[in-house]
């Protein structure tokens, strides 16, 4: 099959459950909804991500691939199914994913700060649910030291800034 077929045969088969699920052929529940659609969506957008020469879609490609990796974690009793836990968990993902693209395009730097601020705000849902520290530690290094978020944002798109007019004097 052919890379610009993929995204056309996904939609038809995507289609078919879904009206096989409205007549009550099969029945997906809500999560496998998010599930499967998280896994077409990933797919979709891998696909354009590998055709486009700046390798846009792996970002949002790994991410929906990865989201549906942690449902599925959830559903089969690996991870907790909890807010506090899927709220972490999609910060890390974004970061995780961040990463991804940046060693798959190095040419963004950005990503490597998103990457480092999402990983930031994801780790301590993740790290307070697992009573490894406190609520009130994480609101006092928040409360402390939210102004260096800032400063790492714009630290990053200043680099980022000078790469592009660096690479377009050359």
């Amino acid at each position: 099959m052919r890379r610009h077929n993929v995204t056309a045969v996904l939609l038809i088969v995507f289609g078919v459950l879904l009206i096989f699920n409205q007549f009550d052929l099969i029945y997906f529940s809500r999560l496998n909804i998010f599930i499967t659609g998280s896994i077409f969506l990933g797919i979709v957008l891998l696909n354009k991500g590998f055709k486009n020469p700046q390798k846009k879609g792996l970002l949002g490609g790994s991410f929906f691939i990865s989201f549906a990796l942690i449902l599925v974690l959830m559903r089969i009793g690996f991870l907790p199914i909890n807010d506090q836990v899927g709220t972490g968990m999609i910060f890390v993902l974004l970061g995780l994913a961040n990463i991804i693209y940046f060693l798959v395009y190095p040419k963004r730097t950005a990503n490597i700060i998103f990457a480092i601020l999402f990983l930031l705000l994801g780790l301590p849902f993740l790290l307070t649910y697992y009573d490894v520290l406190s609520v009130w530690m994480v609101e006092d290094y928040f409360i402390t030291y939210w102004p260096a978020l800032l400063i790492i944002i714009g630290l990053g798109l200043l680099v980022d800034g000078m790469l592009k007019r660096k690479q377009k004097t050359l």
